[in-house]
């Protein structure tokens, strides 16, 4: 059996960075919980609204509209003050934690110019604590594929950087397909539920399409954000993809590839600290396939990086 070609696996495995993991899984749940409430704020509720305000005895119609209109008002000043501040500053301490660990795990140069100091131990066992507690069947082992110990150093870290892509953009993809799905159907259906109703172009538009505003404001906001990530991602996965099409060349050195994935680790913290947050459930309900295509996409550089170093 051969011996491995980096410490990566050995690393990430070992307690003080599975501690790392679980903070930074929990900082996340806790910007997800703002989500939630946000998403029953601006989706359910709204779309409740809207429905009672189809089937309201005319009668009240007046003080419906000035009671849904004040409760548009309101979720829609929430959805662009309050949700955005604190889920963001959770989301960058959350991204903070992850960059500890990567800068740990795949020995990458803390950037003290970019983040000043590291994320101290006591948030991390507090966090991590409050995760493990919660999650006690959780697993935490091999973050990164095993198979990168085949890999040199320089070029794992490249590779481990490239999952972090791969991933964040097949889910963003399949989220923004859902956000505009989800929201033609519910339009489709107030729209049918007001002609049967028979309500006129005026009440449409000030019972129901007004209550809808926040679930527009938010729809757009996550789509166009989700948008703008996986630009932003596939730029850095070409980049990546670029990166790894000279190691095949021999075309970068040791220290270039080291100063490449600091650059890149840069961006990817950016990423994560702007980026729209994914909520568990539809993490968990393609984490499967998404782990094995990344299984499968590390194996196959490894086998044409064999092959390179057979041939040569």
């Amino acid at each position: 059996m051969s011996l491995p070609m980096n410490n990566i696996v050995e690393r990430q495995n070992r307690y003080e960075n599975i501690q790392k993991i679980a903070a930074f899984r929990q900082i996340y749940e806790d910007a997800k919980f703002w989500l939630k409430i946000q998403t029953i704020l601006s989706v359910p509720i709204v779309i409740i609204l809207s429905i009672i305000a189809i089937y309201i005895n005319e009668s009240f119609q007046n003080e419906v509209t000035i009671i849904f209109a004040i409760t548009s008002f309101l979720i829609t000043v929430l959805n662009v003050t309050f949700f955005p501040y604190i889920i963001k500053k959770l989301k960058t301490k959350a991204a903070l934690v992850q960059e500890y660990f990567d800068c740990t795990v795949l020995t990458i140069e803390w950037n003290f110019v970019q983040h000043r100091n590291k994320p101290n131990s006591e948030d991390i066992l507090k966090y991590s604590s409050k995760y493990i507690k919660k999650n006690i069947t959780a697993k935490f082992e091999n973050w990164y594929s095993y198979k990168v110990t085949n890999l040199p150093l320089p070029i794992a870290r490249i590779v481990c950087q490239r999952t972090n892509c791969w991933w964040d953009i097949e889910l963003r993809e399949k989220l923004n397909n859902w956000i505009i799905g989800f929201n033609s159907v519910a339009f489709i259906f107030l729209i049918i539920l007001s002609c049967f109703n028979n309500l006129n172009i005026t009440t449409v538009i000030t019972n129901v399409a007004i209550p809808l505003i926040p679930l527009i404001v938010f729809s757009c906001s996550c789509f166009s954000e989700n948008k703008s990530t996986i630009d932003s991602l596939s730029q850095r996965k070409n980049y990546i993809e670029e990166v790894i099409d000279n190691v095949f060349k021999n075309e970068d050195s040791k220290d270039d590839l080291e100063i490449i994935s600091r650059n890149i680790q840069d961006i990817i913290f950016s990423n994560r600290a702007n980026n729209f947050i994914i909520l568990t459930s539809i993490y968990k309900r393609f984490k499967k396939n998404m782990e094995e295509g990344m299984n499968f996409s590390v194996s196959e550089f490894i086998k044409k990086y064999e092959e390179k170093n057979n041939y040569c």
